[in-house]
């Protein structure tokens, strides 16, 4: 009998070493987005133990199919009503709300999440001054938008805006590493939910 429980006791510390192991474990995600006005792509490489374990892409089609079924959803809710695929101000508040709590459940990460962060846009309006000035507020954009994850950027960071001349032309890239602890993946996952949960609650 104590031989038994002696195997019973070793067969739990082994399966809280493996829990421990995995938690502890590095879960990584390569992010690829490329637009541009006839083109979207978004790609996620996930790697676990250095190797690729899943691979997902959505492109302009699978965004169409959304918003198309997101907007069969909003007429079947409001038969009668004007259809209108816009989110509503109110609708618009809750998101921003959303947004914000977001961004602070990333910054609880106590290390880096975003590592080789990569953001390039080329920009032509046909004109060299009109061209100038916004690629100048592209940059400008791009500034303010990058500066709350600012404290969660790790590694070189290459932000580049480049006009193209005598022609009109616009696309975007944008690609950077994720690195988190599975443990802590899970946590950022239940709070994320918690946040989905407490917004369809203000609804």
């Amino acid at each position: 009998m104590f031989f038994y429980f002696i195997i019973f006791i070793v067969l739990i510390l082994a399966l809280f070493a493996c829990i421990a192991i995995v938690l502890k474990s590095t879960l990584s995600l390569r992010l690829s987005c490329f637009a541009s006005p006839e083109r979207f792509e978004f790609i996620v490489h996930v790697y676990f133990w250095n190797k690729e374990r899943w691979f997902i892409r959505l492109t302009e089609k699978d965004l169409d199919r959304l918003v198309k079924q997101m907007a069969k959803k909003k007429q079947a809710g409001t038969e009668g009503e004007e259809e209108n695929v816009s989110l509503p101000f109110r609708n618009w508040k809750v998101a921003s709300r959303f947004a914000v709590r977001l961004l602070r459940v990333l910054r609880s990460s106590r290390d880096p999440l975003f590592h080789d962060l990569s953001w390039n846009t080329s920009c032509g309006l046909g004109e060299a001054h009109r061209t100038a000035i916004i690629c100048g507020l592209i940059r400008s954009a791009k500034s303010v938008v990058l500066l709350p994850f600012s404290e969660l950027i790790d590694g070189n960071t290459r932000i580049h805006v480049v006009p193209v001349f005598q022609e009109e032309y616009l696309t975007s890239r944008l690609s950077c590493m994720i690195t988190l602890k599975v443990g802590e993946t899970m946590v950022i996952i239940r709070k994320i939910r918690q946040l989905m949960k407490e917004g369809e609650g203000n609804d």
